[in-house]
């Protein structure tokens, strides 16, 4: 008896590591990504000064949670706020 419900407390054990790996796939699946360019071009800018940068995140249309490519235009910038000039091209 002690048996079977040993054998059914593993296999209750197992089935939850099962979903708990699959929750953790499906929860990396959507978490926001960088390629390697986009993120040294993050990590540049940061470092680059005290300032704030910013720019826009390139995705490709079918995954929009991987950023291929960081960009960004002129802009003006202080220690806590960033404004685009709307005239510039990047």
């Amino acid at each position: 008896m002690n048996n079977k419900k040993s054998k059914k407390q593993k296999i209750a054990r197992t089935k939850k590591e099962v979903n708990r790996k699959q929750e953790i796939q499906k929860s990396s699946q959507l978490a926001l990504r960088f390629s390697p360019t986009a993120w040294a071009k993050l990590l540049y800018f940061r470092d680059k000064s005290d300032n704030e940068v910013g720019g826009f995140g390139v995705t490709e249309a079918d995954d929009l949670l991987y950023v291929v490519d960081f960009i960004t235009v002129k802009q003006q910038v202080s220690c806590v706020s960033v404004k685009f000039d709307d005239q510039a091209e990047s």
